[in-house]
């Protein structure tokens, strides 16, 4: 018992009570320790209590996670979540909050009110409750008539349901409180004004008045109390149907005194449960007293077979009765006394006539234990609602301390747990509506009640010996423990007492996990279990004496070899003084051998142990380094004697050994991966269970199932003519084979299949993977033995039989149980595990069963346990620094894994995941607290299993070692180390290596290889390509900027090459050449630029700023006229037939398409990539495009990717570089609608002269795009609809930096070609050096980029450019962008671009400082925001960016400034035109990613502010952060300040367009608004810009039904404004128009604020895709 309540103990820190823990451990083994198996066992008990409290302990863990993830909205005092309805369920809330919900809204949330008032208990006590709903029903006095009858209303309806369905402390009055509630409640009634017209009093008056009735007729029920007045009469002179009736009655008085309140929390466990739960405790007492009872009559007569059999034969036809009456407590009394361990066996020798045999049997299989007394449980389930029953309390119980150790009360300081309320209300109301309110028509019998109260109860230790049997034991003990069982396909709950079964129950997720927004403050769990760190066992000097006295000394000199690689030893060396060598003697490429000393050990360091240990045969040679080495030597043989002498010793050495061992292991690399084991069973494993089983040459295995044969679980192998079964657990086998031909009959029963045999023999296979496979099996069997006699009989007849016979003794025995030959040789090993110890150790394991995918050990958690794979295989998965997860192995059957975790301590961790890789894989685990307990009890086991865990470890030491040499993985050598420093090397290398691929089983060949470009270029040969057919002759292209190179082996002169996506090993001929390889490729892999981006600052670079999409594609058209060798160009949507000129009049010979034809018939190489879009996304029609281009000329060339992964991303950068000379980057793609000027007319219906033919007149917002493969055809009405106006923004740079815009093409190029074995597309080189340019620009190019996108690790360089600027920003941030999604809206959301803003904002209000921030959105993002729930999800996720949430920029805002309006506001351009209905007006689509700092620098590309764009992981992104080395001095504030030129006329030029100031074409200052376009920062120029947007807001919303606006907060004021819309303008208001400046109006912050814009994802369209895709 105290160790039992040791280790059930909480976990605390200090080191005092642990020790504490330890000592009384110590004790109570010694004391028992010699003990009698029964007392062993329960030592056991006690050790498997601490381990279903650890697996109870994870459950709970879980469970709050998912209240965690579930909730979706409400305050911090409440939580909700959806119940797949349209509505929501109540989750969480702080007891306050509860009650005034259920006030005010009672109706709906009668359930719940009626839920808590049942369980109330457990948070608040009753008299604090009822104060808590006076003051709910006074506080509603002030409100509204209205309001203040509902809420009291709400009031008064919880007090009459407290009352009447739950309130024994109204009616019982003195019991409960001495009166105080129902004194409180009469006294608070009293005090209101009397009208009981006023249904909320009428309704109190009505609770009081009846509590007053109730209390008056209310008797107590009689106290049942058993005494010590010896009975005068013989319980076999009573009638067993009377003794049942009155035990009855008793048990159902005793039953309903029970109140709800005592089966919360566990109260009948506690210290002071007399107090807390006394009917409960009186139930259990009485429960296990008549249990005693029954036993003790029994002992009476034991030693009497006729009174025996006579008493047994009394107690089954109580039993009987007891059944009738259904009263299953008494009933499950008798059977649990009757199988008590010291009397079961007497039990089971009695025979009973049949049909009272008959009856047992059945009563006993109605209260089996089995799956949580499952056939009691449907019992109860159909019973009739007017039928009195007492129910047996064990299921109940179990279900409440399941709640109870998987729910935590509360998950945040003071806010309630209400699934568990709910869960904990639904079980105590239907006990109580079953059992409480019911009576029984049996007449009261005083003489038989006095009889059961005084009946004679044997206390004896005896009575309480731990079970051994099914139904033995006190059932109610208060060691009651928790733990989850998965078995099969489902999971299942047990819960396990030191002295009966476990028993299971069916669980099903309270929740269902959710990914929504996280909640803060959570509460930290309390822990139920005590650390199961294995004790400090290192060796003690004391035993080393032991040790060295057995030891012989030896003396070697300087250079003498004391032990060679691959000899043979069976000795321990320790070393006594001196140094020694380790030297490891490996093969290169060129099969030359090389020695590598690979450590030094010195004084008290010991050798020997892995030869010891693995095969005898040593692993490295052993060489004196110093003058004199002096060496202790311990023969194997000597050693193992000492152990048989000192087990305690043994256990220690070889935990010590198996933990060196395990540090050993950990400190060499991970192991490759292995291959997946192949499914089908081929001829190979045919051969080897032949051998296994002995079976005759050829004879194939047609079946496997995995299954049970007894106790034993192993696999069941079904061949042509046997049956065999193997069970291996850890080290211990056991083989059983039986001829088809000895088989007389196959039966299958409940799952259950069995063979009889003519022997009259029988076996049972059971507990089969899944159920459904139990029958297969059966079926199976069936036919194979039907088929065998068939053939038999067909033999029998022929010619043949003779010779078969003769040859019968050859044949196996059947039914034999076979052990293999390493297992017998274990028994009789005077050192190596017995079969009878494994017996041990295995009742300390666990075996769970796990679906494919089910995490069994997850990385970084730390477990103190070893596991077995009994059958199945598992995938062991590591964490990539990148955050991405490697698959680096496989384990099967009979493997260990967890060793390393379970030898280093409670602070190791798992250092990679382990998942089963296939249904039905089967684990068994051995918890280290087993361990602990069986170190000091079975000192002499535990030294055995540590043997073999060091035995295993040494195995896997060598292998290890072993592959890590043979693939040249020791990485002995950094890059740094390997190059000399005073040498400058060549950025460029060519000439022949071998080259290795990094498949397994890869090969070394001769390889011309060349590094050039930042790339490194394997060729197909080993011979020199021509500068004519080096393109053709490519085999292999790896971009070196963003990649790493390693040193494999120096002594083989051989290195890596790694990239995101591929790898590859070479080795040169000699130290000097690998060092120019190695020397050129780290030129390329360690260079470290600014933002951590692949390309380097780029100076001197000639750049222009290019507006709109007239600009810009005048641009694309100049460069690519000019292109003389390659055009590369890069969109997310491309249409070949767009025009990129329009001149008046336009000529067909501006398309792009028809550019491209020009230049491919000129000899340039045309290369364009286009995404491969999914069906998340609007079709594209990549696929027509990639024909169409590649169809005009054979030197066009296109490639779409991904071919199918990932669904959620895109490809997003938009590019064109020419002759990697001269680039184009930016926002706009090459289709439909980008084409505009910066006029942005939103109409063009004049045919004549149409600016925008065909689908080109485009507007998202009113219509999706149809059929882009037909350009021409219109897709709206241009004569009703406008178009949707386009605002982005891009730039044109050559010389170094295009190369870099080149570069990340190139890259991208190769990898997309070798990802998706595009054969037709040639890979593509880099120019060796970038032609230098003549600017004034310092440009870098930046990119979001990873391993799908890319082929390389994640680069995300654009989001830490944006993150620099902003910090750096001194004055002003001008921002131009399509989404704003930052992680202040929380849901995830991880890019952190608006808390910069936020903090750069706060440090100048703090210091008092002038700061603007300009943002300029989308009115709404592209699409049709009302039909498109995803839409609206951007809107919901952009709003709680900016303005709307706690969180929000503007709401934190306005706790630290007045206005926060001065220092940050959003802004949305509109246009306006006439068509023949009438006036009409879109937004201008702003489309641009751009930020302008200072007007110092400017980031311009693809990237959007949200985490598809920045992460680097999502979409693949380009843009260019650039400065102008010419400065110009202005005025920002009224103070001097210098800016970048180019930027400066770039911010001027853009404000200039959006505010309506002449001249937007240049970006000269002149004329009546000039002052406000120069200085962004002074309050003048602020103010301008600000009433510019609002005049223009205004007269746009005067004029028309503006969609949408501030004006709108929901759903219906929408559709009242649409329906305005319909009718026309109001004439008298058109002129208003002219008063328009320019585009600038204000974004609508509070459009729909009072709607939820988050979709529904219960809807099968919305949840098919990943949510994070909107953000």
């Amino acid at each position: 018992e105290t160790l039992r309540r040791t280790c059930i103990m909480k976990k605390t820190d200090g080191e005092k009570e642990k020790e504490s823990r330890r000592s009384r451990i110590h004790q109570t083994v010694s004391h028992i320790k010699d003990a009698a198996p029964e007392k062993l066992h329960r030592l056991s008990s006690a050790v498997k209590i601490h381990r279903l409290s650890q697996s109870a302990h994870e459950i709970s863990r879980e469970n709050l996670r998912n209240i965690e993830t579930d909730a979706i909205e409400g305050d911090r005092n409440i939580w909700y979540r959806d119940d797949g309805k349209g509505g929501k369920i109540i989750v969480a809330g702080s007891v306050s909050r509860l009650l005034d919900l259920f006030a005010q809204h009672f109706p709906e949330n009668q359930t719940a009110a009626e839920s808590f008032l049942s369980v109330h208990h457990s948070f608040i006590s009753s008299v604090d409750l009822l104060n808590i709903l006076i003051n709910l029903y006074y506080k509603a006095e002030a409100f509204q008539a209205k309001q203040r009858e509902v809420t009291q209303t709400g009031v008064a309806n919880m007090i009459h349901s407290w009352v009447f369905k739950f309130g024994a402390e109204f009616v019982n009055g003195k019991e409960y409180l001495n009166g105080v509630l129902r004194s409180t409640l009469k006294q608070f009634v009293k005090s209101l004004t009397w009208d009981l017209h006023y249904p909320p009093f009428a309704l109190l008056n009505e609770t009081v008045v009846a509590a007053k009735k109730a209390s008056r007729a209310y008797k107590s029920p009689r106290n049942f109390v058993r005494g010590h007045e010896e009975n005068k009469i013989s319980v076999l002179d009573l009638d067993p149907s009377a003794l049942a009736d009155q035990l009855t009655l008793i048990e159902l008085n005793m039953i309903q005194k029970i109140q709800p309140k005592e089966f919360l929390n566990q109260s009948w466990l506690a210290d002071n449960r007399e107090s807390l739960a006394p009917n409960l405790v009186a139930m259990i007492r009485w429960f296990n007293q008549t249990s005693k009872w029954v036993t003790t009559e029994m002992l009476k007569r034991r030693d009497n077979m006729t009174e025996k059999t006579t008493m047994l034969t009394f107690f089954v036809r109580l039993a009987e009765n007891l059944y009738k009456l259904r009263n299953y407590n008494g009933l499950m009394e008798v059977i649990n006394g009757l199988h008590r361990p010291i009397i079961v066996h007497h039990v089971n020798t009695i025979v009973l006539p049949p049909p009272l045999e008959t009856a047992w049997k059945t009563l006993l299989e109605f209260m089996s234990p089995d799956k949580n007394y499952r056939r009691y449980r449907q019992a109860l389930k159909v019973l009739p609602s007017a039928t009195t029953a007492i129910p047996f309390l064990g299921p109940l119980l179990t279900k409440i301390t399941f709640l109870d150790y998987t729910m935590q009360d509360y998950i945040d300081s003071g806010v309630i747990n209400f699934e568990k309320v709910r869960h904990l209300a639904f079980k105590l109301e239907k006990f109580c509506r079953k059992f409480m309110q019911k009576s029984y028509s049996i007449k009261y019998s005083e003489y038989l009640t006095l009889f059961i109260l005084n009946v004679e109860i044997f206390e004896d230790e005896t009575m309480v010996t731990p079970y051994k049997h099914r139904f033995s034991g006190e059932l109610f003990d208060s060691s009651i423990a928790v733990a989850m069982e998965r078995q099969d396909s489902t999971d299942r709950i047990s819960i396990a007492t030191p002295s009966s079964e476990p028993m299971e129950i069916d669980v099903k997720t309270p929740m269902t996990p959710a990914r929504y927004p996280s909640m803060t403050g959570m509460a930290t769990l309390s822990t139920i279990r005590r650390s199961s760190s294995i004790e400090e066992s290192q060796i003690s000097w004391e035993d080393w004496e032991k040790l060295v006295s057995i030891a012989t000394t030896r003396r070697y000199l300087h250079g003498e070899v004391i032990m060679e690689q691959g000899s043979y030893n069976r000795n321990l060396y320790k070393i006594q003084s001196g140094q020694v060598t380790i030297q490891k003697t490996v093969t290169g490429p060129k099969g030359l051998p090389f020695p590598i000393n690979v450590g030094i050990m010195g004084k008290g360091q010991m050798l020997g142990e892995m030869s010891v240990l693995h095969l005898g045969l040593t692993s490295a040679s052993v060489v004196a380094s110093s003058d004199e080495v002096i060496m202790f030597v311990m023969s194997e043989e000597n050693v193992y004697n000492l152990f048989n002498s000192d087990a305690g010793l043994s256990g220690r050495f070889y935990k010590s050994l198996a933990q060196q061992l395990a540090q050993r292991v950990r400190a060499l690399p991970p192991p490759k991966p292995k291959a997946l084991v192949a499914t089908p069973i081929d001829r190979k494993r045919d051969r080897r269970i032949g051998q296994l089983f002995k079976l005759p040459e050829g004879e194939t295995i047609v079946k496997e199932y995995r299954c049970g044969m007894g106790k034993k679980k192993g696999i069941l192998y079904l061949s042509i003519n046997h049956l065999c079964f193997f069970h291996k657990f850890f080290a211990h086998k056991a083989r059983w084979k039986l001829p088809l031909s000895e088989i007389e009959e196959i039966t299958f029963n409940d799952g259950k299949v069995e063979i009889g045999t003519f022997a009259k023999e029988r076996e049972q296979f059971r507990g089969f993977t899944f159920p459904e496979l139990a029958q297969d099996c059966y079926s199976f069997m069936t036919r194979l033995l039907k088929d065998f006699r068939t053939k038999t009989e067909q033999f029998i007849s022929s010619d043949n039989f003779q010779e078969f016979n003769s040859n019968q003794d050859d044949v196996a025995s059947m039914g034999s149980v076979e052990r293999d030959r390493t297992d017998s040789e274990t028994e009789a090993s005077t050192y190596s595990l017995s079969y009878k110890d494994w017996d041990i150790i295995r009742s300390g394991a666990r075996s769970f069963t796990y679906r494919e995918n089910e995490v069994i050990v997850a990385e970084g958690q730390r477990y103190q346990k070893v596991y077995f794979i009994v059958g199945g295989s598992c995938n062991v998965v590591k964490k990539h620094p990148n955050g991405e997860s490697v698959h680096v192995g496989v384990m099967v059957e009979d493997e260990t894994f967890g060793e390393l975790s379970f030898l280093d301590g409670e602070n190791s961790a798992a250092t990679a995941s382990v998942i089963a890789g296939e249904d039905g894989t089967e684990v068994s685990i051995i918890d280290g607290e087993f361990i602990n307990v069986l170190f000091l009890v079975k000192p002499e086991i535990a030294g055995k299993f540590f043997r073999y865990l060091a035995t295993n470890l040494a195995s896997l030491l060598k292998k290890r070692e072993s592959k890590s040499i043979a693939a040249e993985e020791e990485n002995m050598v950094e890059v740094s180390n390997l190059l000399e420093k005073a040498k400058e090397y060549s950025r460029e290398k060519r000439g022949v290596i071998s080259k290795r691929g990094n498949h397994l089983g890869s090969s070394w060949a001769l390889r011309f290889c060349e590094v050039k470009g930042g790339c490194f270029i394997i060729y197909n040969s080993d011979q020199e390509p021509t500068p004519e057919n080096a393109i053709t002759e490519t085999q292999k292209i790896l971009p070196l900027l963003g990649a790493m190179v390693k040193i494999s082996s120096a002594t083989n002169f051989s290195f890596k090459i790694l990239t995101g996506k591929w790898s590859r090993s070479f080795a040169a001929d000699s130290m000097e050449e690998m060092q120019d390889w190695v020397g050129a490729v780290a030129y390329w892999t360690t260079l470290k630029n600014r933002f951590d981006s692949y390309s380097p600052e780029r100076i001197g670079i000639s750049a222009k700023f290019l507006i709109d999409g007239c600009e810009t594609f005048n641009a694309i058209s100049d460069i690519i006229e000019n292109a003389k060798s390659t055009i590369f160009i890069t969109d997310w949507f491309l249409v070949p037939e767009i025009y990129l000129r329009r001149p008046d009049p336009a000529s067909i010979s501006d398309r792009l398409d028809r550019i491209l034809l020009k230049k491919a018939k000129q000899g340039v190489r045309v290369c364009v990539l286009i995404w491969n879009e999914t069906s998340i996304a609007i079709k594209l029609n990549s696929a027509g495009v990639k024909k169409k281009l590649e169809a005009l000329h054979p030197n066009i060339f296109c490639i779409r990717h991904p071919p199918l992964e990932p669904l959620n991303w895109s490809h997003h950068q938009k590019m064109v570089v020419v002759d990697s000379r001269i680039a184009v980057v930016g926002g706009l793609d090459m289709c439909y609608g980008r084409w505009d000027t910066q006029a942005h007319l939103c109409i063009d219906n004049c045919h004549l002269s149409l600016k925008w033919p065909g689908k080109d007149y485009a507007n998202p917002n009113r219509k999706t795009l149809d059929h882009p493969e037909f350009p021409f055809r219109e897709y709206l009405d241009r004569t009703t609809v406008p178009r949707m106006g386009w605002h982005d923004i891009a730039m044109v740079l050559d010389g170094p930096a295009a190369w870099d815009v080149a570069y990340n093409f190139i890259q991208r190029w190769n990898h997309h070609k070798d990802f998706i074995g595009e054969t037709s597309a040639p890979y593509l080189h880099t120019l060796g050096t970038p032609v230098p340019s003549e600017g004034g620009h310092m440009c870098q190019v930046i990119r979001s980029i990873c391993e799908w996108s890319g082929g390389n690790f994640v680069e995300h360089s654009v989001y830490n450019a944006y993150i620099d600027a902003i910090r750096n920003a001194q004055h002003f941030i001008y921002i131009e962008n399509q989404y704003f999604i930052s992680s202040l809206s929380g849901g995830g959301i991880e890019n952190a671009i608006a808390e910069e803003i936020l903090n750069r904002i706060l440090r100048a209000i703090e210091a008092n400082e002038v700061f603007r921030v300009i943002v300029l959105l989308p009115i709404t993002p592209d699409g049709v925001y009302g039909e498109n729930a995803s839409i609206r999800y951007v809107m919901h996720w952009q709003y709680e960016t900016l303005c709307r949430g706690a969180n929000s920029i503007l709401e934190q805002l306005k706790s630290k400034c007045a206005d926060p309006h001065d220092y940050i506001t959003f802004h949305s351009l509109r246009a306006w035109g006439e068509l023949e209905i009438g006036p009409v007006t879109e937004q201008i689509y702003i489309h641009a990613k751009m930020m302008i700092v200072d007007d110092r620098k400017v980031i311009i590309g693809s990237a959007n502010i949200n985490d598809r764009s920045l992460r680097g992981d999502r979409d693949s992104e380009i843009a260019v952060i650039s400065e102008d080395s010419e400065q110009i001095e202005i005025n920002f504030s009224g103070q001097p300040f210098k800016v970048s030129k180019s930027v400066h006329h770039l911010r001027v030029r853009l404000w200039k367009e959006h505010m309506g100031i002449p001249g937007c074409e240049n970006p000269d200052i002149s004329g009546a608004d000039s002052e406000y376009l120069e200085d962004p920062v002074s309050l003048s120029s602020f103010q301008f810009w600000r009433q510019r947007s609002r005049a223009n807001t205004r007269l746009f919303e005067d004029v028309f039904p503006t969609i949408p606006s501030d004006d709108i907060l929901t759903w219906q004021m929408l559709q009242k404004k649409e329906m305005e819309a319909s009718r026309m303008t109001d004439p008298e208001k058109l002129h208003l128009l002219s008063n328009v400046k320019g585009h600038l109006v204000d974004f609508p912050t509070g459009f729909l604020k009072s709607e939820n814009l988050r979709p529904d994802f219960g809807n099968i369209k919305v949840r098919a895709v990943d949510r994070s895709i909107f953000q």
